[in-house]
Protein backbone atom coordinates (compact mmCIF):
# COMPACT_ATOMS: atom_id res chain seq x y z
CA UNK A 1 0.00 0.00 0.00
CA UNK A 2 1.33 3.40 -0.98
CA UNK A 3 1.79 6.05 1.64
CA UNK A 4 -0.39 9.09 0.96
CA UNK A 5 1.59 12.25 0.19
CA UNK A 6 1.11 15.23 2.43
CA UNK A 7 -0.39 18.38 1.04
CA UNK A 8 1.89 21.42 0.93
CA UNK A 9 0.09 22.83 3.98
CA UNK A 10 0.43 19.57 5.91
CA UNK A 11 4.12 19.35 5.01
CA UNK A 12 4.72 22.95 6.09
CA UNK A 13 3.01 22.30 9.44
CA UNK A 14 5.04 19.12 9.92
CA UNK A 15 8.27 20.99 9.22
CA UNK A 16 7.34 23.79 11.62
CA UNK A 17 6.60 21.24 14.36
CA UNK A 18 9.94 19.56 13.69
CA UNK A 19 11.66 22.96 13.83
CA UNK A 20 10.10 23.59 17.24
CA UNK A 21 11.31 20.18 18.43
CA UNK A 22 14.84 20.99 17.30
CA UNK A 23 14.64 24.38 19.03
CA UNK A 24 13.38 22.75 22.23
CA UNK A 25 16.02 20.01 22.18
CA UNK A 26 19.06 21.82 20.78
CA UNK A 27 18.40 25.55 21.13
CA UNK A 28 18.46 28.20 18.45
CA UNK A 29 22.06 27.45 17.47
CA UNK A 30 21.07 23.88 16.63
CA UNK A 31 18.23 24.93 14.37
CA UNK A 32 19.29 24.31 10.79
CA UNK A 33 17.25 23.31 7.78
CA UNK A 34 19.30 20.11 7.65
CA UNK A 35 18.31 19.22 11.26
CA UNK A 36 14.66 19.96 10.46
CA UNK A 37 14.88 17.68 7.42
CA UNK A 38 16.44 14.90 9.51
CA UNK A 39 13.76 15.27 12.21
CA UNK A 40 10.99 15.20 9.59
CA UNK A 41 12.52 12.28 7.70
CA UNK A 42 12.69 14.20 4.43
CA UNK A 43 15.44 15.46 2.18
CA UNK A 44 16.92 18.95 2.55
CA UNK A 45 15.39 20.22 -0.72
CA UNK A 46 11.92 19.60 0.73
CA UNK A 47 12.69 21.97 3.60
CA UNK A 48 14.46 24.50 1.38
CA UNK A 49 11.42 24.66 -0.92
CA UNK A 50 9.28 25.65 2.05
CA UNK A 51 11.58 28.16 3.78
CA UNK A 52 14.54 28.92 1.44
CA UNK A 53 16.88 29.57 4.39
CA UNK A 54 17.27 29.34 8.15
CA UNK A 55 16.31 33.01 8.37
CA UNK A 56 13.16 32.28 6.37
CA UNK A 57 12.22 29.52 8.80
CA UNK A 58 12.87 31.77 11.80
CA UNK A 59 10.74 34.51 10.25
CA UNK A 60 7.79 32.13 9.82
CA UNK A 61 8.18 30.90 13.41
CA UNK A 62 8.29 34.49 14.70
CA UNK A 63 5.27 35.52 12.66
CA UNK A 64 3.38 32.49 13.98
CA UNK A 65 4.21 33.44 17.58
CA UNK A 66 3.09 37.02 16.94
CA UNK A 67 -0.19 35.87 15.40
CA UNK A 68 -0.81 33.41 18.23
CA UNK A 69 -0.12 36.14 20.80
CA UNK A 70 -2.41 38.56 19.00
CA UNK A 71 -5.25 36.03 18.75
CA UNK A 72 -4.98 35.02 22.41
CA UNK A 73 -4.95 38.66 23.49
CA UNK A 74 -7.95 39.55 21.31
CA UNK A 75 -9.92 36.70 22.82
CA UNK A 76 -8.97 37.60 26.38
CA UNK A 77 -9.80 41.28 25.88
CA UNK A 78 -13.43 40.33 25.26
CA UNK A 79 -13.64 40.04 29.06
CA UNK A 80 -12.14 43.46 29.82
CA UNK A 81 -14.58 45.98 31.22
CA UNK A 82 -12.27 48.91 32.03
CA UNK A 83 -8.78 50.26 31.41
CA UNK A 84 -7.25 48.51 34.44
CA UNK A 85 -8.59 45.08 33.49
CA UNK A 86 -7.52 45.58 29.86
CA UNK A 87 -3.99 46.55 30.94
CA UNK A 88 -3.79 43.47 33.17
CA UNK A 89 -5.00 41.29 30.31
CA UNK A 90 -2.29 42.67 28.00
CA UNK A 91 0.34 41.94 30.66
CA UNK A 92 -0.99 38.47 31.42
CA UNK A 93 -1.26 37.49 27.76
CA UNK A 94 2.26 38.61 26.95
CA UNK A 95 3.82 36.58 29.73
CA UNK A 96 1.50 33.63 29.17
CA UNK A 97 2.35 33.49 25.47
CA UNK A 98 6.05 33.31 26.28
CA UNK A 99 5.51 30.68 28.97
CA UNK A 100 3.20 28.58 26.78
CA UNK A 101 5.92 28.43 24.13
CA UNK A 102 8.44 27.14 26.70
CA UNK A 103 10.24 30.44 26.07
CA UNK A 104 10.95 29.30 22.51
CA UNK A 105 9.41 32.54 21.25
CA UNK A 106 12.22 34.44 23.00
CA UNK A 107 14.81 32.14 21.44
CA UNK A 108 13.36 32.76 17.97
CA UNK A 109 13.27 36.50 18.68
CA UNK A 110 16.95 36.49 19.68
CA UNK A 111 17.96 34.33 16.72
CA UNK A 112 16.47 36.90 14.34
CA UNK A 113 18.77 39.67 15.59
CA UNK A 114 21.54 40.87 13.33
CA UNK A 115 20.14 40.76 9.81
CA UNK A 116 18.47 43.76 8.19
CA UNK A 117 15.78 41.64 6.54
CA UNK A 118 14.87 39.73 9.70
CA UNK A 119 15.02 42.89 11.81
CA UNK A 120 12.50 44.44 9.42
CA UNK A 121 10.12 41.52 9.95
CA UNK A 122 10.48 41.82 13.72
CA UNK A 123 9.88 45.56 13.54
CA UNK A 124 6.73 45.07 11.46
CA UNK A 125 5.33 42.45 13.84
CA UNK A 126 6.26 44.52 16.89
CA UNK A 127 4.72 47.68 15.44
CA UNK A 128 1.53 45.79 14.62
CA UNK A 129 1.39 44.61 18.23
CA UNK A 130 1.98 48.13 19.57
CA UNK A 131 -0.82 49.47 17.37
CA UNK A 132 -3.12 46.68 18.53
CA UNK A 133 -2.37 47.40 22.20
CA UNK A 134 -2.94 51.10 21.64
CA UNK A 135 -6.28 50.54 19.88
CA UNK A 136 -7.35 48.04 22.55
CA UNK A 137 -6.80 50.48 25.40
CA UNK A 138 -8.11 53.50 23.49
CA UNK A 139 -11.69 52.28 23.77
CA UNK A 140 -11.38 52.27 27.57
CA UNK A 141 -9.32 55.41 28.03
CA UNK A 142 -10.98 57.59 25.42
CA UNK A 143 -7.66 59.15 24.47
CA UNK A 144 -4.34 57.85 23.24
CA UNK A 145 -1.84 56.56 25.74
CA UNK A 146 1.65 57.89 25.06
CA UNK A 147 3.50 55.61 22.62
CA UNK A 148 6.51 55.58 24.93
CA UNK A 149 4.38 53.66 27.45
CA UNK A 150 3.79 50.87 24.93
CA UNK A 151 7.44 50.74 23.93
CA UNK A 152 8.44 50.54 27.60
CA UNK A 153 5.76 47.91 28.18
CA UNK A 154 7.06 45.82 25.29
CA UNK A 155 10.69 45.88 26.46
CA UNK A 156 9.79 45.27 30.09
CA UNK A 157 7.40 42.48 29.13
CA UNK A 158 10.14 40.63 27.25
CA UNK A 159 12.57 40.95 30.16
CA UNK A 160 10.01 40.08 32.80
CA UNK A 161 8.78 37.08 30.81
CA UNK A 162 12.34 35.73 30.87
CA UNK A 163 12.51 36.39 34.61
CA UNK A 164 9.19 34.63 35.22
CA UNK A 165 10.25 31.66 33.07
CA UNK A 166 13.50 31.49 35.06
CA UNK A 167 11.54 31.66 38.33
CA UNK A 168 13.32 34.88 39.33
CA UNK A 169 10.05 36.76 39.89
CA UNK A 170 6.45 35.79 40.44
CA UNK A 171 4.18 35.99 37.42
CA UNK A 172 1.58 37.98 39.37
CA UNK A 173 4.21 40.59 40.38
CA UNK A 174 5.45 40.90 36.81
CA UNK A 175 1.90 41.28 35.48
CA UNK A 176 1.04 43.98 38.02
CA UNK A 177 4.21 45.91 37.22
CA UNK A 178 3.53 45.72 33.48
CA UNK A 179 -0.10 46.74 33.78
CA UNK A 180 0.90 49.78 35.82
CA UNK A 181 3.11 50.95 32.95
CA UNK A 182 -0.06 51.42 30.92
CA UNK A 183 -2.23 53.05 33.56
Amino acid sequence: MKKKRMTATQRREQLLECALEVLRDEGADGLTLNRVAQKAGVTKPVVYRQFESRAGLLVVLYQNYCLSHLNATQEALKHANDLASAAHILAHCYIQCVLSSDSLSLAVDAALDGSASTEAVKETCDNNMLEFWEASLLKFKGKLINKISFIGFSGAAKSLSKAVAGKEVLQSDAESFLANLLL
